[in-house]
Protein backbone atom coordinates (compact mmCIF):
# COMPACT_ATOMS: atom_id res chain seq x y z
CA UNK A 1 0.00 0.00 0.00
CA UNK A 2 2.85 2.46 0.69
CA UNK A 3 4.82 1.71 -2.14
CA UNK A 4 1.74 2.46 -4.34
CA UNK A 5 1.39 5.81 -2.70
CA UNK A 6 4.68 6.42 -3.15
CA UNK A 7 4.94 5.33 -6.76
CA UNK A 8 1.22 7.60 -7.25
CA UNK A 9 3.21 10.12 -5.34
CA UNK A 10 6.59 9.91 -7.63
CA UNK A 11 4.39 9.98 -11.29
CA UNK A 12 2.52 13.15 -10.04
CA UNK A 13 5.98 14.80 -9.06
CA UNK A 14 7.73 13.47 -12.50
CA UNK A 15 4.85 14.87 -14.17
CA UNK A 16 4.99 18.60 -12.46
CA UNK A 17 8.55 18.43 -13.11
CA UNK A 18 8.29 18.07 -16.51
CA UNK A 19 5.36 20.22 -16.49
CA UNK A 20 6.71 23.08 -15.33
CA UNK A 21 10.34 22.93 -17.25
CA UNK A 22 7.81 22.98 -20.29
CA UNK A 23 6.61 26.02 -18.80
CA UNK A 24 9.77 27.49 -18.80
CA UNK A 25 11.04 26.56 -21.91
CA UNK A 26 8.06 28.34 -23.42
CA UNK A 27 8.49 31.63 -21.25
CA UNK A 28 11.95 31.79 -22.50
CA UNK A 29 10.96 31.12 -26.14
CA UNK A 30 8.50 33.90 -25.45
CA UNK A 31 10.78 36.22 -24.58
CA UNK A 32 13.21 35.16 -27.25
CA UNK A 33 10.46 36.17 -29.78
CA UNK A 34 9.24 39.29 -27.90
CA UNK A 35 12.94 40.51 -27.75
CA UNK A 36 14.19 39.74 -31.20
CA UNK A 37 11.36 39.74 -33.32
CA UNK A 38 9.20 42.97 -31.93
CA UNK A 39 11.64 44.13 -29.84
CA UNK A 40 9.93 44.42 -26.81
CA UNK A 41 10.89 42.02 -24.15
CA UNK A 42 8.01 41.26 -21.75
CA UNK A 43 9.28 42.25 -17.63
CA UNK A 44 8.00 39.11 -16.54
CA UNK A 45 9.44 36.05 -17.90
CA UNK A 46 12.69 35.91 -16.01
CA UNK A 47 11.35 36.30 -12.65
CA UNK A 48 8.68 33.63 -14.15
CA UNK A 49 11.50 31.00 -15.32
CA UNK A 50 13.22 31.65 -12.23
CA UNK A 51 10.55 30.62 -9.90
CA UNK A 52 9.61 27.71 -11.69
CA UNK A 53 13.11 26.60 -11.87
CA UNK A 54 13.31 26.68 -7.64
CA UNK A 55 10.62 24.55 -7.86
CA UNK A 56 12.04 22.30 -10.17
CA UNK A 57 15.13 22.07 -8.18
CA UNK A 58 13.40 21.52 -4.75
CA UNK A 59 11.39 18.80 -6.36
CA UNK A 60 13.98 17.38 -8.27
CA UNK A 61 15.79 16.80 -5.05
CA UNK A 62 13.83 13.69 -4.05
CA UNK A 63 12.86 13.03 -7.49
CA UNK A 64 16.63 11.97 -7.97
CA UNK A 65 16.92 10.19 -4.27
CA UNK A 66 13.37 8.03 -5.46
CA UNK A 67 15.66 7.39 -8.60
CA UNK A 68 19.00 7.01 -7.07
CA UNK A 69 19.92 9.61 -9.63
CA UNK A 70 22.19 11.38 -7.47
CA UNK A 71 26.37 11.38 -7.20
CA UNK A 72 27.66 8.75 -5.12
CA UNK A 73 30.82 7.76 -4.70
CA UNK A 74 30.50 4.08 -6.01
CA UNK A 75 34.03 3.15 -6.57
CA UNK A 76 34.94 3.68 -3.03
CA UNK A 77 32.03 2.18 -1.29
CA UNK A 78 32.51 -0.75 -3.38
CA UNK A 79 35.42 -1.48 -1.82
CA UNK A 80 33.37 -2.44 1.46
CA UNK A 81 31.44 -5.87 2.11
CA UNK A 82 28.05 -5.65 0.87
CA UNK A 83 26.29 -4.81 4.69
CA UNK A 84 29.32 -2.52 5.28
CA UNK A 85 27.69 -1.15 2.08
CA UNK A 86 23.85 -1.18 2.93
CA UNK A 87 25.27 0.58 6.43
CA UNK A 88 27.21 3.11 4.99
CA UNK A 89 24.20 4.03 2.45
CA UNK A 90 21.69 4.38 5.50
CA UNK A 91 24.20 6.35 7.26
CA UNK A 92 24.60 8.67 4.67
CA UNK A 93 20.88 8.76 4.00
CA UNK A 94 20.34 9.45 7.49
CA UNK A 95 22.79 12.52 7.76
CA UNK A 96 20.81 13.95 4.66
CA UNK A 97 17.71 13.40 6.81
CA UNK A 98 19.26 14.90 9.72
CA UNK A 99 20.42 18.13 7.78
CA UNK A 100 16.89 18.58 5.97
CA UNK A 101 15.09 18.27 9.49
CA UNK A 102 17.02 20.91 11.05
CA UNK A 103 16.50 23.10 8.54
CA UNK A 104 12.33 22.76 7.65
CA UNK A 105 11.55 25.01 10.68
CA UNK A 106 13.74 27.76 9.30
CA UNK A 107 11.77 27.09 5.71
CA UNK A 108 8.92 27.36 6.93
CA UNK A 109 9.58 30.65 8.66
CA UNK A 110 10.61 32.03 5.62
CA UNK A 111 8.14 30.62 3.55
CA UNK A 112 5.69 32.55 5.86
CA UNK A 113 7.95 36.16 6.24
CA UNK A 114 7.53 35.47 2.07
CA UNK A 115 4.01 35.08 1.93
CA UNK A 116 3.15 38.58 2.36
CA UNK A 117 5.67 40.38 0.01
CA UNK A 118 4.07 40.52 -3.87
CA UNK A 119 6.13 40.17 -7.07
CA UNK A 120 6.86 42.83 -8.62
CA UNK A 121 6.57 41.49 -12.18
CA UNK A 122 4.33 38.46 -11.24
CA UNK A 123 1.94 40.36 -8.96
CA UNK A 124 1.61 37.06 -7.03
CA UNK A 125 2.65 36.57 -3.54
CA UNK A 126 6.31 35.52 -3.04
CA UNK A 127 4.89 32.35 -1.08
CA UNK A 128 3.51 30.75 -4.11
CA UNK A 129 7.49 30.72 -5.10
CA UNK A 130 8.72 29.76 -1.13
CA UNK A 131 6.38 27.24 -0.80
CA UNK A 132 8.49 24.59 -2.93
CA UNK A 133 11.09 24.66 -0.47
CA UNK A 134 9.06 23.20 2.84
CA UNK A 135 7.54 21.33 -0.12
CA UNK A 136 10.42 20.03 -1.71
CA UNK A 137 12.03 19.18 2.04
CA UNK A 138 9.44 17.24 2.94
CA UNK A 139 9.01 15.29 -0.30
CA UNK A 140 13.30 14.71 -0.14
CA UNK A 141 12.61 13.15 3.39
CA UNK A 142 9.65 10.79 2.66
CA UNK A 143 12.05 9.57 -0.69
CA UNK A 144 15.36 9.02 2.00
CA UNK A 145 12.73 7.01 4.58
CA UNK A 146 12.01 5.13 1.54
CA UNK A 147 15.42 4.87 0.07
CA UNK A 148 16.52 3.87 3.36
CA UNK A 149 13.93 0.43 3.47
CA UNK A 150 14.77 -0.40 -0.01
CA UNK A 151 18.48 -0.58 0.86
CA UNK A 152 17.82 -2.34 4.55
CA UNK A 153 15.79 -4.68 2.19
CA UNK A 154 18.52 -5.48 -0.20
CA UNK A 155 18.03 -3.16 -2.63
CA UNK A 156 21.94 -1.62 -2.23
CA UNK A 157 22.41 1.34 -4.88
CA UNK A 158 24.94 0.68 -7.62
Amino acid sequence: MVKKILEAMDKVVGFLIVLLLAAIWIGLFYQVVMRYVFNRPPVWTEEFSMSLMIWVTFLGMGYGVRHRMHIRMNSVIKLFSRNMQKIIAVVLNMVILGVVVRVIPFSWTYFMERSTVISTTLGVSLGVVYLCVPVGYIYLIINLIWDSVRILGGDIPQ
